[in-house]
């Protein structure tokens, strides 16, 4: 076994050594630079890869401020994070109860404005501190801490938001090794790489006789030595054991962090097939404990991607330093392979309204997909009504912000016109919200072109609107059912479309779009008493009860948001209006 393993790091390190001896890569062993205490306390802190500490010495300077604004910006920028933590747990902020402080909101409450202030103008820019032919290494290992980091904290936030920062703290942790790794020994680390995915079997041992110390072993050490909490590394020893529902119910914590970990490992393989492969065996290890399937899995890491990439853009990072956008990307659907989606989604950005970022509505998703969430028998959560509220709430969190965005001239810029961004912004939050908090399989918004006398689809969440488009032409007659509820304005909930008296009123594009839809909700969107466009929604089966008065009042509210938007932002608008 040792003679095979010696092979394969020989072959590893040649590989590696082919590759970067042009670059000029200062390699030497981990060990050389963890060994002396003082090279690891020169440099306790990891280099800043964004914009986040300035714009944290911004807004705590002022005069109102809300300290969830600050949390968000603590955990976009993990070297910010870390450093606030670290000095929130020295011996000048010892707290009463001597416990770790390990949630951002309880360090930047000890530290104080000023002094939070002071720690961020301290951090040091990655372009100063790591020579050009290590930063894209570096950048891809604080770029996934964020992502683990942003996912554990996402997935408690549904299941045990008491934990959720503590969580994220963790996941922050256990990736830390790997970044001083690619920090100080950028030869050893790609050496592993490359064993993990060509000699998987031998990684543990190349490992030791590489570099020596564990992983585990190295974050040991360097949370010693940074003077960093200990009771994160007590959590990230749980996350090694085969999870039960036993353990569920006692340590949601170890779970969140374990599953944040292995999703994490599993998005580095190159391979599409090796990703799949990973990911199925991550949903093996953690679904008898956590009710968690693929469709679930995956809608959980396309929005923490969304949101990640978002707080990225919405930072300044640049074509070339955008490293989520890079690393998450190839792993993400629907909207992240359409052209221009990011470009959009950076201008939309354009606020730096970090505190908004957190997409609740995609959060909410999250628990009406659970399978702990209690459904009526038509797969409609019980709770949708609180659900919608939530919803209802970010919505128009999300519009003041844009207004605001608006009246400050921020987007004076863009070529996009106002009405562009309300639809590209708003409705799709909407149509989410709608989609998962009442549980239908299809929510879709077709809007009026007058022009050319249709109702095309241009917005949708449970399918690719492109598709929709792309299969029929949408035309509305004034006595089929559509024109008939066009015209008087009034929502309608239909139990069963297939039944005679309703199938003889469907226009023919409806059962070309919906195919699967037995019932249906269907929101028209009035502005001075005419319609410009309709929500709809559907379900594959027949739906008796509908909606309750309480939930069908919400979703009118939903809807007078966004006609307001729209009445207030008219195709017309000029781009600078």
């Amino acid at each position: 076994m040792r003679l095979e393993s010696c092979a394969v790091q020989r072959v590893a390190v040649a590989h590696v050594a082919a590759r970067s001896s042009d670059q000029g890569v200062d390699a030497h062993a981990l060990g050389n630079v963890l060994g002396p205490r003082q090279a690891v306390d020169a440099q306790r802190d990891l280099p800043s890869i964004n914009d986040a500490p300035q714009r944290l010495v911004s807004l705590a300077g002022r005069d109102q401020i809300r300290i969830q604004d600050l949390t968000e910006l603590v955990f976009a920028d993990p070297a910010l994070a870390l450093r606030l933590i670290r000095v929130a747990n020295g011996s000048a902020y010892g707290n009463r109860d001597r416990t770790d402080v390990v949630q951002a909101t309880r360090a930047l409450t000890l530290l104080g404005l000023e002094q939070t202030r002071s720690e961020a103008r301290r951090l040091v820019k990655l372009e100063e501190r790591v020579p050009p032919n290590r930063r894209d290494m570096v950048r891809d290992s604080i770029g996934y801490a964020t992502f683990a980091s942003r996912f554990a904290r996402t997935l408690l936030d549904t299941r045990n938001p008491v934990v959720s920062e503590e969580g994220a703290v963790c996941a922050l942790l256990a990736n830390l090794p790997e970044i001083v790794f690619s920090l100080h020994a950028p030869h050893e680390l790609a050496a592993l790489r490359y064993v993990r995915r060509h000699y998987p079997n031998q990684l543990e041992v190349v490992n030791r006789e590489l570099i020596g110390p564990s992983g585990a072993e190295i974050g040991a050490e360097i949370v010693q030595r940074w003077a960093l909490p200990r009771s994160p590394l007590e959590t990230i020893n749980r996350t090694t054991g085969r999870p039960t529902p036993a353990v569920a119910g006692r340590d949601w914590l170890a779970l969140g962090v374990g599953l944040s970990i292995s999703v994490t490992r599993s998005l580095k393989h190159a391979e599409p097939n090796d990703r799949a492969n990973a990911l199925q065996k991550t949903l093996r290890r953690y679904s008898p404990a956590m009710s968690i399937d693929k469709g679930r899995l995956d809608a959980l890491i396309e929005t923490v991607a969304h949101e990640a990439l978002g707080l990225e853009r919405s930072l300044g990072s640049g074509a070339d330093t955008a490293v989520l956008s890079r690393l998450l990307t190839p792993h993400l659907r629907r909207e992240s392979f359409e052209p221009g989606y990011w470009s959009s989604l950076e201008k939309l950005d354009a606020t730096g309204a970090i505190s908004r970022l957190k997409n609740r509505s995609a959060m909410i998703s999250l628990g009406a997909r659970s399978d702990d969430a209690p459904l009526n028998p038509v797969g409609k959560p019980l709770d949708g009504s609180v659900r919608l509220k939530g919803l209802l709430e970010e919505l128009r969190d999300t519009v003041q912000t844009y207004l605001q965005g608006e009246r400050d001239g921020e987007f004076a810029q863009l070529t996009n016109t106002p009405y562009e961004r309300v639809r590209m912004r708003i409705v799709p939050l909407i149509l989410r919200g709608i989609l998962e908090c009442l549980g239908y399989d299809k929510v879709v918004w077709f809007e009026h072109r007058p022009e050319n006398e249709d109702w095309p689809p241009t917005a949708a969440a449970g399918v690719r609107v492109d598709t929709l488009q792309g299969l029929a032409r949408t035309r509305i007659a004034p006595k089929d059912l559509f024109g008939v509820v066009l015209a008087n304005g009034a929502d309608v909930h239909i139990a069963d479309c297939t039944a005679p008296k309703i199938a003889q009123n469907m226009p023919n594009w409806f059962r070309v779009l919906f195919p699967n839809a037995r019932s249906f909700l269907l929101v028209p969107v009035k502005i001075a008493g005419s319609p410009v466009g309709f929500i709809m929604a559907d379900r594959a089966c027949t739906d008796p009860m509908g909606l309750t008065e309480q939930e069908l009042a919400i979703t009118r509210e939903l809807r007078d948001e966004l006609a307001a938007l729209l009445e207030r932002f008219p195709k017309q608008t000029p781009v600078n209006a």
